[in-house]
């Protein structure tokens, strides 16, 4: 196939009222169906304004209009059409070329943090918790310090998700002692934060998995469990297992969180009432290969 035949598009997406985060959710899944049709999702941002500009930006590309309607045809997309409709509330959708490098305009480079000659890291790995590749945020985790009060900062952004005053103190005091992983910018703030427990050898459990609001659908939660999954198989860790809400309970923030860990190879393993009637707890596992 020439590259003549490929199909370059730019998507604008605006999300229905409150459900920025709803839109994300469903674009992470979507496009995650992308390169199965030989597609490449080449970069996606997000708007971090409020002025009625897009909530989301899009570029991909399609080795040829047939690859592309395979993609719009898939039917697990379209079995997603009800989600679509409740969370995006307008798409612009159009074909774009890239410029050639003398059509460019030239611009100044002016650097996002410190200089290397001069910056003293706010952490172990504040200068790598990020890169760029084609333009596009790779955030990094990795292994950090105990950060509770980051963690403190991280669940008040989240109150849908983490509303009880009791059980966020329990997790900040867990903060202080637990085995910590974090995604931090190239300034050193702590973006994401993620607690373990590892109970036996073979089994690593996510007490803990926070992301900052403002970068919901980033990538930062996906690249904790990545690494997480990573370091595990490196450790002979054969499954990964999360506690969270049950599906018998109608909270829609956790029917999202459940899709994420679903989108990320997790299994419902058991609904039982260990925090209670009123709290049913699922439990999910993912099985790791060394």
């Amino acid at each position: 196939m020439s590259d003549g035949d490929a199909v370059q598009l730019c998507c604008l997406l605006w999300a229905r009222e409150g459900e920025a985060a709803g839109l994300r959710e469903y674009e992470d899944r979507v496009l995650a169906l992308v390169p199965e049709h030989g597609g490449q999702v080449l970069q996606r941002l997000q708007s971090i304004a409020d002025g009625g500009q897009p909530t989301e930006v899009q570029l991909y590309r399609f080795p040829s209009q047939a690859s592309l309607d395979s993609y719009l045809a898939d039917p697990r997309r379209r079995a997603l059409a009800g989600e679509r409709d409740r969370v995006v509330g307008r798409t612009e959708l159009f074909p774009v070329v890239a410029l050639a490098a003398s059509d460019r305009p030239r611009a100044r480079v002016v650097p996002e943090g410190p200089s290397a000659e001069s910056a003293t890291p706010a952490s172990p790995r504040a200068s790598s918790g990020w890169a760029r590749a084609s333009g596009t945020p790779a955030w990094v985790a990795g292994p950090d310090r105990p950060v509770p009060d980051d963690v403190a900062r991280l669940l008040a952004t989240v109150p849908e998700w983490f509303g009880r005053e009791e059980s966020n103190a329990e997790y900040v005091e867990a903060a202080r002692t637990k085995e910590t992983w974090t995604v931090r910018d190239h300034t050193g703030q702590v973006l994401g934060a993620t607690l373990v427990d590892r109970h036996f050898p073979h089994v690593a459990e996510i007490h803990l998995i926070v992301t900052d609001r403002t970068r919901h659908g980033s990538g930062v939660g996906t690249a904790m469990v990545d690494a997480l999954e990573r370091d595990g198989a490196a450790r002979g860790v054969r499954l990964l297992m999360v506690k969270t809400l049950g599906a018998s309970h109608p909270d829609a923030g956790y029917a999202r969180t459940r899709r994420f860990y679903e989108a990320r190879g997790f299994l419902a393993l058991e609904e039982t009432d260990l925090w209670g009637e009123d709290t049913p707890c699922l439990i999910m596992v993912k099985p790791l290969t060394s």
